[in-house]
């Protein structure tokens, strides 16, 4: 009973990729944290002083590494804060992107982008499908169904764990209440 309580919880939190055409699609539900894969293999450990990594939504820059650091000053805004390399991995050839939060707006094809002098420029392509959460309310049966995003989600639970009248404000959207 424990393990399939276990695995009941990781499959709703772990997000899936699948090889092909594009060269790898992933989905994640809203709210989650997903990896965009993109690996290469190099016959030395690569000199990531040297190199070039960009992770790019058309022609949005959504993370840009470069001679060996993260260099986010250029990336799009609805990035900031929500992506991370594997730093240690980098010069291995792991190039994944960890996207945090995932928003259903992050739907795209995502271009990983890899370049050092003397070697071959590689590029992937990841598709990243985001379907949305449903919130129950309700004691009734099949209860109220509730398309809603994590921002909003968090503001419900404040003001259910509260039990209290007050204001309320989410910055995605841009959304605010009272309660008296």
């Amino acid at each position: 009973m424990i393990v399939f309580l276990l695995l009941l919880y990781l499959s709703q939190k772990l997000s899936v990729c699948i090889t092909g055409h594009p060269d790898v699609t992933c989905h994640a539900s809203v709210g989650e944290t997903v990896v965009l894969p993109c690996t290469s293999t190099f016959p030395e450990e690569l000199n990531i002083s040297h190199s070039k990594l960009y992770w790019q939504k058309g022609d949005d820059l959504v993370h840009f590494f470069h001679k060996g650091h993260d260099d986010l000053e250029s990336q799009d805004e609805q990035y900031h804060g929500r992506t991370s390399l594997f730093l240690n991995e980098v010069k291995h050839g792991n190039f994944s992107l960890k996207l945090s939060n995932v928003q259903l707006q992050d739907k795209a094809v995502y271009s990983c982008i890899y370049s050092q002098a003397g070697h071959q420029t590689k590029k992937s392509q990841i598709k990243l499908s985001v379907s949305g959460k449903n919130l129950f309310l309700g004691q009734r049966e099949g209860g109220i169904k509730i398309k809603t995003n994590p921002c909003l989600l968090r503001l419900l639970e404040e003001v259910l764990e509260k039990g209290r009248a007050g204001n309320f404000h989410c910055s995605q959207p841009h959304v605010s209440f009272s309660l008296k």
